[in-house]
Parts: structure tokens; C-alpha cells; sequence
């Protein structure tokens, strides 16, 4: 399985899971409440291919994903949460904040800006996660922590990954 950025159309970030390890880790290891509110952290169980913070500049859409191989875990992303980790940033995100940066009103998945700061967008019915940026922004760095649902042992767990990601409209 594979959490993919996608940005126009074109892939901009693919991170590879090792699900065999996660399957296993799952049937043998107490990884925690793996609840909505407290999902597993699946860091560990993702393929580093990374140097740096990925960079989209110009991006028209951004589309997160997950493409599957095989498995019997039936992955699902269920929510993203946004939240601006640069370190020069003006302060809290609030929606007019929010809405400098991406066009919140004809997003295609249901979103909402929390009371503290953090942007959550919902998943689609297909779990696949939209945002549109707008067209000048200056840059920032997100935290775009993603919840992703697994069918194991007749229930439903969840688990996160949370890696950075650089938007601007500029340069770098």
C-alpha cells in the first residue's frame, strides 16, 4: 500500500507501507488504542525514501490517496489534519487564516478549521482527500497528519502517519 500525494494529476510524494510488518505487528504487538482519537503511529512501518521536506510549488489541486497492492487489511483514509509547523507563521490559523492559503469554499470534501488551529478534511466516499490552493500563497510547511482506517481481527483500527510537506506558489 502506498499514501500518495498527488498534484495536478502527477504524483508528488509516495511513501510505501510494509504492510507484511504492520500484519504482523497488528496480530502480536499492543501498538495502543488504534481509536479515532488515538490512532496507532504507522511511521514505523513506512518505506523512508525522503531527503528533505517535498516541495509543491504551483499545485492546481492537492489529492491524497492511498494506492493499494494487495491486502487484506482494506485500508481506508478517513480524515487529514492540516497544521502549519513553519516557524515564521503569524500566529493561530483561524478559517480567514485558512482560507489565504487554500480555496475552502469549493473544496470537494467536507472540511472544518477546529478552535485550535488545525484544519481537518474529511474523506471522500472513495477515501481520497482534496484540497485546492490558492493560486499565490506564500510558502508555508504543513503537518498533514493522515488517518487511515484497517479492518483486522473483526474490528476497525486506525492508525496515522504524519509527514511535512512544503506548498508555495513561489520558489523555494
Amino acid at each position: 500500500m502506498n499514501l500518495t500525494l498527488l498534484t495536478g494529476g502527477n504524483t508528488s510524494l509516495d511513501l510505501s507501507f510494509f504492510m507484511d510488518d504492520l500484519q504482523e505487528a497488528l496480530a502480536t504487538i499492543d501498538l495502543g488504542e488504534g481509536s479515532p482519537i488515538s490512532p496507532i503511529d504507522l511511521d514505523k512501518f513506512v518505506e523512508n525514501r525522503l531527503t528533505g521536506i517535498p516541495v509543491i510549488k504551483n499545485a492546481d489541486e492537492l489529492t491524497l490517496c492511498l494506492k493499494q497492492n494487495t491486502s487484506n487489511l482494506s485500508p481506508k483514509i478517513v480524515f487529514v489534519q492540516l497544521q502549519n509547523v513553519t516557524k515564521n507563521h503569524s500566529g493561530f490559523m483561524d478559517t480567514a487564516a485558512w482560507g489565504e492559503i487554500f480555496d475552502l469554499k469549493s473544496n470537494k470534501c467536507p472540511l472544518i478549521v477546529a478552535p485550535n488551529g488545525i484544519l481537518y478534511v474529511e474523506a471522500d466516499s472513495d477515501g481520497i482527500c482534496h484540497l485546492k490552493p490558492k493560486s499565490k500563497i506564500n510558502t508555508i510547511i504543513l503537518s498533514y497528519e493522515t488517518v487511515i482506517s484497517f479492518d483486522f481481527d473483526n474490528r476497525t483500527v486506525y492508525g496515522k502517519i504524519d509527514p511535512l510537506i512544503k506548498v508555495t506558489s513561489g520558489g523555494e
